[in-house]
């Protein structure tokens, strides 16, 4: 195998995104490599050895580089395509990647609600790097996988900072209990009164435990609706709306006011394509579901990569 000569030009990874969702991939992870020339790669994932054979050669041939390398990882086959990145904004405490999913790909069925794992996946833990404040907004029924992946999670919140958290049952109570003795604990009930009476209470209720958490990397909101899907018209805003669903008005609210939002989603969901929020996949940390990181972005973002 020969190296790609210096004339040969990297392609954007939205070109690359294309090509490979035509060929069949399930994942594109695009992220910083010191083998690529270009110093970026866009990494493609297929569940066939023959597919991503295919593409690996179709990419070469396309894009005038000597080769793509194909490598297996775990079930999955990965073809790395060298890609140019001007620039990227990578949250606080977060990896320098983007993962995309294209769905089924080629191995037909459902897609899973992670990327596949390798030694530099993400990690539920990283998001939390740096933060003074956590807040923490679910379902009052958890479904026995979000209750294993909030258990999983509440371990990874750094000792000292504030975590803010409501008076409901479910994720609400699971969070009381765990942080029961730490003086830090703020606890938004509507039985103080504070927020009024009638079920408006419970909406300022949760604002006002959203706007608790500090905005930027400095804080972050986790979020485990009990619906992978939020209700129509939920859209970040710098109101709350709910539509019935607390956890997802918590969620577009917060991502509305500036905050960072950890969202829980049970296996086969993405998060929604809500419009000026980038996401990111955090990692399952071994349960039957996927963390996504969301982080208010402008569109440059995306336009810069794409």
């Amino acid at each position: 195998m020969s190296v790609s000569p210096v004339s040969v030009s990297a392609p954007v990874p939205g070109v690359v995104a294309r090509f490979a969702s035509g060929a069949g991939a399930s994942f594109l992870c695009v992220r910083p490599s010191v083998r690529s020339f270009s110093r970026w790669v866009a990494v493609a994932l297929f569940s066939s050895s023959a597919a991503a054979g295919s593409f690996a050669a179709a990419a070469a041939s396309r894009f005038g580089f000597s080769f793509c390398a194909v490598r297996s990882r775990g079930s999955w086959f990965a073809v790395s395509v060298p890609c140019s990145v001007s620039w990227f904004a990578s949250p606080g405490g977060s990896l320098p990647c983007l993962w995309s999913s294209f769905g089924a790909g080629g191995g037909g069925g459902s897609a899973p609600s992670c990327p596949p794992s390798s030694p530099s996946s993400p990690s539920p833990a990283a998001p939390f790097a740096g933060v003074v404040s956590v807040g923490f907004s679910g379902s009052r029924s958890l479904s026995p996988a979000a209750s294993a992946a909030l258990s999983s999670l509440l371990p990874l919140v750094p000792a000292g900072v504030r975590v803010s958290v409501g008076c409901a049952a479910g994720a609400d109570a699971v969070v009381r209990s765990w942080f029961g003795a730490s003086s830090s604990l703020l606890v938004f009930s509507v039985a103080s009164g504070r927020f009024g009476v009638g079920r408006s209470a419970f909406a300022r209720r949760s604002s006002r435990c959203v706007l608790s958490v500090a905005s930027g990397s400095r804080g972050l909101l986790a979020v485990l609706p009990s619906s992978p899907v939020p209700p129509a018209g939920v859209a970040p805003s710098r109101s709350f709306r709910g539509g019935g669903s607390g956890s997802w008005g918590s969620a577009a609210f917060a991502l509305g006011r500036g905050r960072r939002v950890l969202l829980w989603l049970p296996s086969g969901s993405r998060p929604p394509l809500w419009s000026g929020v980038s996401w990111s996949s955090a990692g399952a940390l071994g349960s039957a579901g996927c963390w996504w990181l969301g982080v208010p972005a402008p569109r440059a973002l995306s336009l810069s990569l794409f």
